[in-house]
């Protein structure tokens, strides 16, 4: 903990600041026209067939296991809807609507500081959002950069475990200032990422 204070705690050099903003690489126009051309229908459909059942519903009262019974029949609507809200920028107001349940923390259930507010959306509006992940998912490996291997469909965060092991190897082998900082703090990013990829096995 002490040691991540002390890398956060730093003042970031502004040449350094420079060069990350001109490594910058811009989404390509493909991409661009990718992202932003109209909701297809196949999209919607895959979204309803994707989406999970034996879920709350939402203020409509409306479920999953229902739009996968009128699939056939909504996906077309939905997909007028999406590309309506898409060209005008919001969504309905309906669709816009939650349910906020409170859900207890922890402590004394008289104090409001120990709640946390959890809000169900309605199911049409987490269609729309799937839809637009799905999309996107398609696109990671070109809109990431190489070393972002998290959340990117075919890369594993592994490939970074391993470059930090290679790294700290070589901060300690090789003499230049600061080199024991910087393998200590290598071998903690290291040991750290390692726990959080073990946690996240069942």
């Amino acid at each position: 903990r002490r040691k991540y204070r002390t890398v956060e705690s730093r003042e970031m050099d502004e040449e350094v600041t420079q060069e990350l903003v001109d490594s910058y690489t811009p989404v390509s126009a493909d991409v661009q026209r990718k992202l932003g051309a109209p909701f297809a229908l196949s999209e919607v459909r895959r979204a309803i067939d994707l989406s999970a059942c034996n879920k709350s519903a939402g203020s409509t009262g409306l479920p999953s296991e229902f739009y996968k019974m009128v699939a056939a029949e909504i996906a077309p609507l939905l997909t007028r809807q999406f590309n309506y809200a898409r060209q005008h920028g919001q969504m309905s107001d309906y669709q816009n609507h939650g349910l906020v349940s409170l859900i207890h923390k922890k402590g004394p259930k008289e104090s409001a500081s120990n709640y946390r507010p959890l809000t169900i959306l309605n199911r049409d509006y987490t269609l729309a959002s799937t839809v637009c992940v799905l999309r996107t998912r398609t696109l990671m490996h070109e809109v990431c950069n190489p070393q972002q291997t998290g959340f990117c469909p075919g890369r594993d965060i592994q490939t970074n475990v391993m470059t930090l092991h290679n790294a700290t190897a070589y901060a300690a082998e090789t003499d230049f200032t600061g080199r024991d900082e910087l393998a200590s703090e290598l071998e903690v990013l290291s040991a750290t990422t390692l726990r959080r990829r073990a946690a996240a096995i069942p």
